[in-house]
């Protein structure tokens, strides 16, 4: 249970609603990632192997996506959880954690694992957000498994990276599911709300493709 505010400010104001556009790129950004590990995963299942050679960037590289798109996604979600989380406590709900784990909660061995997550329950206070858990769920699995299940071998000085066909399609399931449940929890609380009741669910506008 969301614990309620002890107050709400005369003029309070949930979300980052000043930053939609930043919840619109993070969708996009966070979006084509997942759209390489769907390519990916259907290149490998119908038996194509993905195969990324040092130096070289082939159209299913989805190391390239947990590259630089990565790093984007992590400095544009990390801006927005700290907004969103100060703005619960602007408004009286408990923040358990202080905005710099927004950032490096993500980065720390081990800590990644969990900080995100909890950091997350704090930023969508408020909000009628569903399933925290079950993004989470899905988000570690994709991650974990196409770490754990790529090979990488060295043929005459070139380093080649080899991703498995049981884990591509697994992968690109599990980070689809993931980003769907995401969306729904960035865009409901970008949407914001003025005047937020003591209810602790505020009005907002759902995606129309997202349950």
């Amino acid at each position: 249970m969301t614990a309620q505010p002890t107050h709400i400010p005369a003029t309070s104001t949930l979300g980052v609603t000043a930053q939609r556009g930043l919840g619109i790129a993070i969708l996009v950004v966070t979006g084509l990632i997942t759209v390489q590990a769907v390519v990916l995963g259907v290149t490998v299942a119908t038996g194509n192997p993905y195969v990324h050679t040092a130096g070289a960037n082939f159209p299913f590289d989805s190391s390239a996506g947990v590259g630089l798109l990565g790093v984007l996604a992590w400095l544009l979600v990390a801006q927005w959880m700290a907004t969103a989380a100060r703005a619960a406590a602007a408004n009286g709900y408990e923040v358990k954690h202080r905005p710099w784990v927004a950032w490096w909660g993500w980065v720390i061995p081990i800590w990644n694992l969990w900080a995100p997550f909890r950091y997350m329950k704090d930023a969508t206070q408020g909000f009628p957000v569903r399933h925290l858990g079950l993004w989470w769920a899905t988000w570690l699995l994709g991650t974990v498994t196409f770490w754990s299940t790529s090979a990488s071998s060295t043929v005459d000085g070139v380093v080649t990276q080899t991703q498995t066909s049981a884990s591509a399609p697994f992968n690109a399931v599990a980070l689809t599911v993931s980003w769907f449940l995401f969306a729904r929890i960035v865009w409901t609380v970008s949407q914001g709300s003025q005047a937020a009741s003591a209810s602790g669910a505020p009005g907002m506008t759902p995606l129309p493709w997202l349950p």
